[in-house]
């Protein structure tokens, strides 16, 4: 018998009596059976024990032990199942030193984070933590007792961290690398600390059908579906599954069961709903084991949490306290599932924030295409600005986190003023600088953007110098530009590069073969059509005036016009009318073309929305032969926008992070597009911060929500049916613009024009980087099919090892040729 059962407390006698009374609940809200309970007996024990009438120590033990004991066996007349309860905490975030929401207090909120711990220790109860890993990581940095307290008690007592992120963002809303590297750095962040996480549990919605495959990339043995909060998941009637992934990776996954309100969503009153839980277990005696679970944010005081605790630190009279790592040893997997992401949702209010998301998909765009710079320019001198990069993803990483997006006009202060008593808020200390989270997160993306920037086109010119050759000058070149494909399709696109100079009449462009070819240059910008081959480069010279390029003929695809009515645009692809696009607005609007410029590298628009006194914007370009018409739209007043086609569809198709599945609801989100295919061809919308959408699903008109004011950006495209690899990569060119920056004027170059990947990959180039002398891609194959892969011309000469996302070398790669399977994520290093 253990210490806890050997005395009892007053506190033990006060905690029995409000059990007592969950009871009594519990018995009212039973209809099905009334077991006799004589309850004024019990209240007079109960007093007695509280008066310490009976002056004996160890008979108010033996008193105590048989009442519960009568509540074990009331309790046990009523229910057959086994019950299960994993309770724990739930946390973050400090961003830029400025902590919000449970951590609007970083030290308090450490403190009572312990103080639940001591409480958990005292009473056997497991408790597991979800917090995000970068505020123990600040909490270490800045308050190194409070931490070295907090891991002395982690090590004592049955606790286990059940969320791997490094700042619990939701999964859905970020990109395919943003995804392993919120694992990657906080499972890296959790061994420094000297701590590991085996469970991958998110109560905020933060799952995809590929993150069985992930989770098993990073060696996480467990996985859960269940969710509190803004979103929807799947369930079973076990609740404890195997769960197979969109590549066919299975994990033990913890869901929600059918038709059993878990307890999650009884949001800060958990235990005192105890009743209502247990009542659920008389109501299906079918059903073996039930799983109750409430991850509740740490801070908040709940009613009768300690009091079960310590009734439970005597006896498992509700059922049985568990970590998650435990219940999966303690309960058989009941079948193998497999989800489509259709069978997952997000609330409505996350997606309000459109320049949150807009510089969410900037910065992983501007991030991933420095570190492809990074990667290439390896091949000419070994420093690697590591530092910079572990630097700019971590800052990037913060700002996903999901508070950003489920209370995104939050301030320092504003949450523990609603959850705490005033006299305990008036004493935390709290960041003085009044500002939002999300107006924060704002300014560290635009500082990581202008970062990225700058390492890239500094690169670029470094790139520039090795080709350099020496002792030669070409006297008549003016300015020499190099432009730089960060993608591994084949480029022709515009490129725009400022160009501060005064003599363009005399100026003619020349490509890397020397043919002259055609050029703007307005306001300081040179902008021109480039072709450029896969991760590679060329480099363009501005000289004197030697002769005057071929006529080129415009080839724009795209023909506008606005309807008699002044409400929609029609537009047009190779003179057939393909779709109208109009607008859901709060108030009658007119359209009218306000400006109409082009030239034989650009057709741009700027088309007004005439509402009552006030406009909205909207500007479309087009490029010479480029298949894709840019939308840039400034709105204002504008509910959503309309895109009504003029062709027979067949079916939608969605995307997420590492994933493209055909969608068959009527309420959609999709990370990067919607694709409309039809019979001879299809349209592709490709946005970067309006990721909710409304289909009809008998005509296929479809509606992009706009839901505030603001500036929104997306393109559409209109494609044969050649399959979902051209998607990609329209989508891909869409979001990677070519890189341009101005080199060395007036000198030779060794060469003009090369490609580090000179065949075209037949997967999906997800990333290429480098950490000190070490080289790695990570490739997808984004299809139904398996795909072999020839790497054999890629220009490092290494040899070629498969490793997992944790850098654990899994196989040798042989002749330099490997198999990808349906929907497989590989991550490859150069080994020397």
């Amino acid at each position: 018998m253990s210490d806890k059962n050997l005395r009892i407390e007053f506190n033990d006698i006060i905690a029995l009596e409000k059990v007592f009374e969950l009871i009594k609940e519990f018995l009212n809200k039973n209809p099905i059976k009334k077991s006799k309970i004589n309850i004024d007996r019990i209240y007079r024990k109960i007093n007695a024990l509280k008066s310490g009438m009976n002056q004996d120590k160890q008979s108010d033990l033996n008193i105590f032990q048989k009442i519960l004991k009568k509540f074990k066996s009331i309790i046990g007349r009523e229910i057959n199942s086994k019950i299960f309860y994993l309770v724990g905490g739930h946390g973050g975030i400090i961003i830029d030193d400025i902590g919000f929401c449970e951590f609007d207090s970083p030290v308090y909120a450490m403190n009572r984070l312990v103080e639940q711990m001591e409480l958990g220790l005292e009473n056997k109860i497991p408790y597991n933590l979800e917090i995000a890993v970068s505020c123990h990581e600040w909490i270490k940095n800045n308050n190194p007792e409070l931490f070295s307290k907090f891991i002395s008690l982690f090590r004592r007592g049955s606790f286990e961290i059940i969320n791997p992120t490094y700042s619990q963002p939701y999964s859905l809303l970020i990109g395919a690398e943003s995804n392993v590297k919120q694992i990657e750095y906080g499972l890296k962040t959790l061994k420094n600390l000297g701590l590991e996480c085996n469970v991958y549990y998110s109560s905020e919605m933060s799952v995809h059908p590929q993150i069985p495959q992930l989770l098993k990339g990073f060696e996480i043995s467990y996985c859960s579906l269940r969710t509190r909060l803004l979103g929807t998941c799947p369930s079973s009637h076990s609740g404890c599954i195997y769960w197979e992934g969109l590549d066919g990776s299975k994990i033990p996954t913890l869901t929600d069961q059918s038709g059993i309100y878990n307890g999650e969503y009884f949001h800060g009153t958990f235990y005192q709903e105890i009743p209502n839980l247990l009542f659920q277990a008389v109501s299906r005696p079918f059903i073996k084991n039930l799983i109750f679970s409430s991850i509740e944010d740490f801070i908040m005081p709940l009613a009768f949490q300690e009091d079960v605790w310590k009734i439970s630190g005597f006896l498992e009279l509700f059922g049985k306290f568990c970590g998650y790592s435990e219940l999966f040893k303690l309960i058989k997997t009941d079948g193998e599932f497999k989800y489509t992401r259709d069978n997952f949702s997000l609330g409505e209010y996350i997606f309000l924030q459109n320049d949150l998301f807009l510089n969410n998909k900037n910065c992983e765009i501007a991030i991933i295409s420095a570190e492809i710079v990074n990667f290439v320019i390896g091949q000419f001198e070994q420093n690697s600005e590591d530092r910079l990069f572990e630097d700019l993803w971590k800052k990037l990483l913060h700002t996903q986190a999901h508070d950003n997006y489920a209370v995104p006009f939050v301030q320092p202060g504003d949450y523990a003023a609603q959850q705490l008593d005033k006299e305990i808020y008036d004493k935390l200390e709290i960041s003085p600088r009044r500002v939002s989270i999300s107006k924060l997160s704002l300014e560290m993306q635009k500082d990581i953007q202008k970062s990225c920037w700058g390492n890239i086109n500094e690169n670029l010119r470094k790139i520039g110098n090795q080709l350099i050759e020496p002792n030669k000058k070409e006297e008549k070149a003016n300015y020499n530009f190099l432009i730089f494909n960060p993608t591994i399709y084949p480029r022709k696109d515009m490129v725009s590069i400022l160009l501060k100079t005064n003599d363009r009449a005399e100026l003619q462009l020349y490509n890397d073969t020397g043919k002259p070819i055609n050029y703007v240059h307005e306001d300081s910008v040179i902008k021109f059509i480039a072709t450029i081959p896969p991760i590679g480069y060329k480099i363009y010279s501005l000289k004197s005036h030697l002769e005057h390029p071929h006529e080129s003929k415009f080839n724009f695809y795209y023909d506008l016009t606005i309807s008699h009515d002044k409400k929609a645009i029609n537009i047009s692809f190779n003179g057939i009318e393909i779709y109208k696009m109009s607008f859901t607005c709060e108030h009658d609007y007119n359209l009218i073309l306000n400006i109409h410029e082009f030239n034989n590298i650009e057709d741009k628009r700027v088309i007004l929305g005439k509402i009552k006194n006030q406009d909205f914007r909207l500007e479309i370009f087009q490029y010479n032969d480029v298949n894709r018409l840019d939308f840039v739209l400034h709105s204002k007043l504008i509910k959503e926008i309309r895109i009504e086609p003029n062709f027979d569809v067949l079916k939608s198709l969605v995307n997420y992070p590492f994933g493209v599945e055909e969608t068959k609801r009527s309420d959609i989100q999709t990370l990067d597009f919607l694709w409309l295919i039809g019979t001879n061809q299809s349209l592709l919308y490709t946005q970067k911060n309006s990721q909710k959408f409304l289909i009809d699903r008998d005509t296929f008109e479809f509606r992009n929500k706009v839901p505030t004011n603001g500036r929104y950006e997306f393109s559409i495209s209109i494609l044969d049916n050649a399959g979902l690899s051209s998607v990609i990569k329209n989508v891909t060119n869409y979001k990677f613009k070519l890189l341009g920056v101005q080199i060395n004027d007036n000198c030779e170059f060794s060469e003009k024009s090369y490609s580090f990947m000179p065949s075209s990959l037949p997967v999906s180039l997800v990333n290429l980087w480098r950490r000190g002398k070490d080289f790695y891609m990570r490739l997808w194959n984004a299809s139904n099919e398996e795909i072999d892969v020839n790497l054999e011309q890629l220009p490092i000469k290494s040899s070629l090892v498969d490793i997992d996302f944790n850098y654990k070398i899994k196989n040798k790669i042989k002749n330099k040729k490997i198999t990808m399977t349906p929907w497989n994520i590989k991550t490859i290093q150069f080994e020397d």
